[in-house]
């Protein structure tokens, strides 16, 4: 897919644009956000400003500011406890948590139940090296600059114990994750109901 040609001058992939519970929010091609859908607490009312990321939750959304400060605006402990600092990308999940990354590569997260959502040494302040980062229904993964992925939070259907290996892409949901190898293939892990962490054999070279 190709992005919209007066988006693609400021901002390319996943963190132009986000998809809440019933709000949609995008960045255009000045970095300011656009958003549509329920704004029944003003999660799709964004401030002005100029933005190069943007995250959005059920009921939440959350954008950087091109000097890397954070924005919050709906509700929620992830608008409530977003942190003061410089981040270099940002990800938020339900309305309760939420995590960045810092100019370092040490992941931060914050909201309720903060410590069940708290970086482990590996990724915390003092470290760096992590690149990717997406939060989940009670879980967080982090990709770090050597392909591997690290989870914590939930684990109750081995959402946060994710297979050895070298991966460049990580997305966590409800109570699954999936990633995408080195080799191109899409690998999960966890819940898997309704065939969410059952890729087709086929994807994505048939």
């Amino acid at each position: 897919d190709e992005c919209v040609a007066s988006w693609c001058e400021l901002c390319t992939g996943s963190e132009c644009i986000a998809a809440g519970g019933q709000h949609t929010c995008a960045l255009d091609s000045a970095g300011q956000a656009v958003c549509w859908g329920n704004d029944s607490y003003g999660q799709s009312s964004p401030p002005e400003g100029t933005f190069t990321a943007i995250a959005a939750g059920f009921q939440s959304t959350l954008a950087l500011t091109s000097s890397g400060a954070i924005v919050a605006w709906g509700i929620g402990d992830s608008v409530s406890f977003a942190p003061a600092g410089m981040f270099t990308a940002i990800t938020a999940a339900n309305d309760d948590h939420a995590c960045a990354l810092t100019l370092s590569g040490a992941a931060t997260c914050w909201g309720w139940v903060w410590t069940l959502y708290e970086p482990p040494s590996e990724v915390s302040p003092g470290n760096s090296g992590v690149i990717s980062i997406s939060a989940g229904g009670g879980h967080v993964c982090a990709l770090d600059s050597q392909g591997q992925v690290l989870c914590w939070g939930n684990d109750l259907d081995g959402q946060s114990s994710p297979p050895e290996g070298t991966f460049t892409a990580i997305s966590a949901g409800l109570g699954h994750t999936c990633a995408v190898h080195a080799d191109g293939q899409v690998v999960c892990w966890g819940a898997s109901g309704a065939g969410q962490s059952t890729p087709p054999e086929d994807f994505p070279n048939p």
